[in-house]
């Protein structure tokens, strides 16, 4: 497994912590503590790191407690559901589909295939560790593009004015604003394919 290693300082000053991403120039709150300055190794999938820096499109990296799922990710970094985008990886006899919807959605597979004219069924794991070998599993990226594969985004994406996805491991988000997300996205299709969890009557 092969990623970018990021090394951060953070001056940590009684209620308020601040890091710096090394060339970025920018500032984030990391934690809470008191006097006392601590480094921080934060990683990033090679490929995707590759494919934003060539698109010229600036981010940051939000670090949270090691998470298993989605919904276990947005409480960990405090990120609402609605803007952490994650994708889901599909496929069918032509090859390879990247989904990319909200963290709170779900893929109507059929819907997608009336859409694409096409007949998926979701990758299996040993497909996606052949797929994203710079990724854990779990743990992939919503930029398709990086890893040469056919990208379809959901409707809904369209007017999040930032948003949060996996940077490949289990510990880190990259957060940059909607619209340089659908820069990357570009040469991605569109079409509404995502469904929201029916909330349970009593």
């Amino acid at each position: 497994m092969i990623r970018r290693k990021f090394k951060l300082r953070a001056r940590l000053n009684r209620c308020a912590v601040t890091c710096r991403l090394t060339g970025s120039g920018r500032d984030r709150p990391l934690a809470v503590a008191n006097h006392c300055v601590v480094e921080v190794i934060m990683s990033i999938a090679t490929r995707v790191e590759a494919h934003i820096r060539g698109c010229g499109k600036p981010y940051d990296i939000v670090t949270h407690a090691r998470s298993l799922n989605s919904a276990q990710t947005a409480e960990a970094a405090h990120v609402p559901g609605d803007k952490l985008i994650k994708c889901v990886v599909l496929r069918d006899d032509q090859g390879y589909v990247v989904a990319v919807l909200a963290s709170t959605g779900f893929v109507r597979i059929g819907k997608l295939d009336r859409e694409l004219k096409r007949k998926l069924r979701l990758a299996t794991e040993a497909e996606l560790r052949n797929l994203f070998t710079d990724c854990e599993l779990g743990s992939i990226p919503p930029l398709g593009a990086a890893y040469g594969l056919k990208t379809v985004m959901d409707d809904s994406l369209a007017n999040q004015p930032e948003v949060f996805f996996e940077a490949g491991d289990h510990e880190c988000l990259i957060h940059m604003r909607g619209a340089d997300f659908m820069a990357l996205l570009q040469d991605a299709g569109h079409a509404r394919f995502s469904r929201r969890p029916r909330l349970s009557s009593r």
